[in-house]
């Protein structure tokens, strides 16, 4: 199915599969049309938000302001997943992000468990990287666990995600 999301990096994505589902929406892969780029096409719908009573109407404004800074989180590291800006649809969102081919940390240090402790080391120095790269940027994450943590499969390079909490330069948006 192809979908308008209308940005700059993407005008036009190719939906493939359901990749992931959290607390307020799904995450779909995408894919670019013409080009070999995949995506993640994270969807949050607010009107079943609302109806399901999983959050009620006074907090719409600050989910919708959390939507958009989940948005626009751009930092330049390679430990650090890419977002490329949001698209409204009649309550709906949609925020694009480089899809991460791997599983989360929690999934990783299952099936890694036997690995030296000097590979687990170096994970974790890179991981800490990402979040150094994040401070600098003024991004603090304030979710951050081995769930919003994907390891890539082909270079075993962890990538933080899922920024929904996050905080930004001095914003009070979320809650301390």
């Amino acid at each position: 199915m192809l979908f308008e999301i209308g940005l700059e990096e993407a005008q036009t994505v190719r939906v493939i599969n359901r990749i992931g589902a959290g607390s307020f929406g799904e995450v779909w892969r995408a894919a670019h049309p013409q080009q070999p780029k995949n995506y993640a096409l994270k969807h949050i719908d607010v009107p079943q938000l609302l109806k399901s009573r999983r959050i009620r109407r006074d907090e719409k404004p600050l989910l919708i302001e959390r939507i958009k800074r989940e948005a626009s989180v751009c930092v330049p590291s390679e430990y650090v997943v890419r977002a490329y800006g949001f698209r409204e649809i009649g309550g709906h969102f949609f925020l694009l992000f480089d899809f991460v081919a791997g599983d989360t940390l929690w999934d990783w240090l299952a099936i890694h468990l036997n690995t030296p402790w000097t590979c687990r080391k170096t994970l974790f120095l890179k991981m800490l990287r990402g979040v150094s790269d994040l401070h600098r940027a003024g991004v603090l994450h304030r979710d951050l666990n081995p769930g919003n943590v994907l390891v890539t499969v082909e270079t075993q390079t962890p990538k933080i995600v899922d920024f929904g909490l996050v905080k930004i330069d001095g914003s009070t948006l979320t809650e301390d």
